[in-house]
Formats: structure tokens, sequence, C-alpha cells
């Protein structure tokens, strides 16, 4: 019996040790971990073509006049601007890393002198087209809108990036580019690279910029990851999680897309076509009865200035607009008036995407003064939250008055202090000071939600939506849950120039 009892034992652990071994043979190694280092790296090692989880294909074009320097251009990005150029160059390739992920650049040249009737497609499968013009020959910048046009024709897709670059002999010329030019290239609202010798670093520093951009929104994080997880579950170094998968973005429910959007401050920026990126600051001009008509006629004189004779407002809805320039975008100031004619029983929603509110009291007026408190809960009526206030006090050294300074600090000073309004009185001999007050006032609330960093991802998606048609085949799909707060506000800079 314990005999019996023995070998069963025995057989049993045979058992369990075959399972083991089994359960060891199914294992997957442990791989090394993976470099994430943002940016660009160019790999010492080719990468072999199963490794390769993307291509990003640029041409560079333009009249046969610059085949020489486009050469001298794509040799030098690849032999650090060292080697001599060779006489026959075809496509080149350079394997890299961006962002974690390994892929490949293919740089390769518009042949001017094949036949028109031979099948000739350089432009299939491009990325990126690189529009190359000399700053001698007139005909050649002439002709940049003309290429651009051809490789949109037969690349068959919309992501396509087109940048222009002048060849230039010094950096002197650059300088005296004429402003003719420079407004026909700023019109093209294309990124352009003035080179000359010397520019070599910065050029090479520009195509790896251009090659990051484009290999974040033609190859997202999320697809490429997919990609090499399946790779290394198929050589058998990765076990695929069943857990936190990271799902296509088209594959997101349209509710879960709309909620990644929400950003209601998108609203207020868009592509102008005159101009360009636009930003726009809606205020509202308000106030009791009593001060309406000097409440507009200060709208006007702060947006368009107090020399301009003031018209009749018929459209209180636009009493004043005016632009300023800053880093290349466009700060658009908007005054519209609050209409008290308007039916009680309508929807009136003034407030709606304003982000300032000028009210206005007047010292000689008790029921102005009483009413503020109404004025601003209206104020936060509207949809967004960073809403700025701005109260402005009339007739403060009237013989009639009849609110006293420390009533109006009382109540300044019952506000928390992430909201308290701006406070400054108007006065005619004084209107100097009353300006920059009211300067100071927009540029806080520029520099509050137009951080520069946001207006560079807004402008990026705006980009990508026109080139792809959509965001949602991007990576723009996870930066639109940003809004302004999760941005680090500018540091202060000169008040906005707004008149």
């Amino acid at each position: 019996m314990n005999v019996l009892k023995k070998d069963k034992k025995e057989n049993d652990k045979k058992k369990d040790d075959k399972k083991k071994d089994k359960k060891k043979s199914k294992t997957f190694r442990l791989i090394q971990e993976r470099d994430m280092t943002p940016g660009i790296q160019v790999l010492k090692t080719p990468l072999s073509e199963k490794d390769v989880l993307y291509t990003i294909k640029i041409v560079f074009v333009g009249d046969p006049c610059t085949l020489d320097d486009r050469k001298k251009l794509l040799w030098g990005y690849y032999h650090n601007h060292q080697s001599q150029v060779v006489k026959e160059l075809g496509t080149t390739m350079k394997d890299v890393r961006i962002d974690g992920f390994d892929g490949r650049i293919s740089m390769t040249l518009y042949d001017n002198n094949i036949n028109r009737a031979t099948s000739y497609f350089p432009f299939s499968g491009a990325h990126g087209i690189f529009l190359v013009y000399r700053n001698d020959d007139d005909m050649s910048f002439r002709h940049v809108y003309n290429w651009l046009s051809e490789a949109r024709r037969f690349c068959n897709k919309e992501n396509v990036f087109a940048y222009v670059i002048g060849i230039f002999p010094n950096e002197e010329s650059i300088n005296q580019m004429s402003q003719e030019r420079k407004a026909i290239l700023h019109l093209m609202k294309m990124k352009t690279f003035n080179y000359c010798p010397g520019k070599e670093k910065l050029f090479d520093e520009f195509i790896n910029e251009i090659v990051c951009s484009i290999r974040k929104i033609n190859f997202r994080d999320d697809i490429l990851e997919v990609q090499w997880e399946k790779r290394l579950f198929e050589s058998g170094q990765y076990k695929k999680p069943k857990k936190g998968f990271i799902p296509i973005q088209s594959e997101l429910e349209s509710s879960q897309r709309k909620q990644m959007e929400k950003d209601p401050y998108r609203r207020l920026i868009n592509q102008e076509i005159d101009r360009g990126l636009t930003y726009t600051i809606r205020l509202i001009f308000c106030g009791d009865e009593i001060i309406q008509t000097q409440a507009r006629r200060l709208a006007v004189g702060l947006l368009n200035g107090f020399d301009q004779p003031i018209k009749s407002i018929d459209n209180l809805d636009n009493l004043a607009t005016t632009y300023r320039e800053i880093d290349n975008k466009f700060l658009k100031v908007r005054a519209v008036g609050y209409d008290l004619n308007y039916k009680r029983g309508l929807q009136y929603s003034p407030f709606v995407n304003a982000l300032g509110s000028v009210i206005f009291f007047d010292y000689t007026n008790e029921d102005s003064f009483k009413h503020l408190p109404i004025w601003v809960k209206e104020s936060y009526k509207g949809n967004l939250s960073e809403m700025l206030l701005f109260i402005c006090g009339l007739n403060k050294t009237s013989n009639k008055r009849k609110i006293s300074e420390t009533e109006v600090i009382k109540y300044l000073d019952s506000f928390p202090p992430q909201r308290k309004p701006v406070h400054c009185d108007f006065e005619e001999k004084d209107i100097k000071e009353f300006v920059q007050t009211f300067k100071n006032y927009v540029n806080t609330i520029r520099r509050k939600v137009f951080k520069k960093g946001y207006l560079t991802m807004v402008e990026r998606e705006m980009v990508a939506k026109e080139r792809l048609g959509t965001i949602e085949s991007s990576e723009m799909m996870e930066s639109s849950k940003l809004t302004p707060k999760n941005f680090k506000e500018d540091e202060k800079d000169e008040g906005c120039n707004i008149q």
C-alpha cells in the first residue's frame, strides 16, 4: 500500500514538473526599456525593414536653376554639410528615433530633366514638400505657388506639409529682401527658411523640427504603439496586456470626442483671410440707462481714439473693433454695447463668449451705484469662467455727487481676491491715465487666456484640420482636452497698444 502511494506521489510530481516546464517555455522574455527621449535622434545602426514603424517622405522641388542648390541641401543634411555632393543623387534614407518610435526619413529631388510625357510620380506618398527658389532668379520665386499646386495635385492626400526655402548668397541679401516679396510669402501662410552659407546648422534644426511635426500628425503615437506591441508580441518578446490598451482615436464614441474637444475658448480663435491667426477679446460695455450714451462714447474712444469724431451708433453688437499684431498673431478687441431696449420676453445673451465686462455707474446717481451687483451678476451669466470686470465711475468731481469714495472702496473690497474688478474713474482732464488702465486691463485678459503655449497648440490643430480635413485623425485629439488653465501664464510685457 505504501509502495502504491509512493509511486502515485512520484507520478504527480513528474506531472507538476512537466506543467512547470511547459509554462516556462511559454513565458515571454523581458525586453530592454524603450528609449522615450523626446525629439529626434539619428540611429547609428541601420534599422531592419521589420523594425521601421513609419517612413516620412520629403520632396525638394523648384525650377531647374535650383537643382544644384537642392542637391546641396539634401546631401548636406545627410552628411553634416562636409562631404562633396555626388553627381547622381537619388533618394537618400536616414534612420531615426522620434519621441521613442523608430522610423525612416526618405528625401528625394524632383528631376526637372524628366520628359513630361513620361510617367513620373515623385510626389506619390509624400508628407513634406520643400519649395526652393533662388533670390537672384525672380521667375523661380514666382513659380513657387505653381510647384505647390502640382505637388498637391499628385500627392493624392491632404496631409501634406509645404515649406518655402529661399537660397541667398549671404546674410546681407536676406536683410535686403523686398517688402513685396515678404508680403507674398506672408499671404502664402507657409513656414519659410532663408538659407545662406553659414546657416547649415540652423537648416538641419529646421528640418528636424519639421520632421517631428510630420511624425506627430501623420503617424500618431497610439497607432505606432499598437504596431510596436504587435511586432514584439509576434517575436515573443512582449506579452500584449489585456488591460490598459490604448484605443485608436477613431474608435472613440462621438460623445467622448465632443467632451475632449469641449473648450469654449477655441471659439474665440480663427484664421482670418487677410491676417491669419486671430484671437478675439469681446468686451461688454454696460450699466444703467443714465450712463448708456457716455459708455458707448468711451467704448469708441478707447478702441478707435478719442480724437475721432463720434458717429451715430447703429449696431450695438459692434460699437468698435481694433487689431494689434503680437508675435505674428493678431489680437482683436471688440466692444459690444448692452441693449436695454431688448424685449424682456426674448432670449438675450450678450455675455456669451465675452471675456470682459466694463460696468459704468454715475457718482451723481445713487441707483446706478446700487445696481452694480445686478450688473456683476449679469456679467457672470456668460459661458466663460475667465471673465474679468472693469468698473468705471463717471462725474466723480461733480458738485452733485451723491456716492462717496469710501462706499466704492467698500464695495470693491467685498469681492474675493481672484475676482476683484479693475477700477478706474473717468475724468475728461485725465484721459491718458484712464486709457493706460484700460490697456493694462485688456492685456491682463490676453495673458490670462491667450497664453503663447495655448495659441501655439490651437494653431497646430488648425493647420492639421486644414491639411487633414479633421483633427480626429491626428494627435491633436489628445491636445483638444487642454484649456488655457493647463498652460503657464505669460510673463508681463508692455501694455496692449490698442489705439
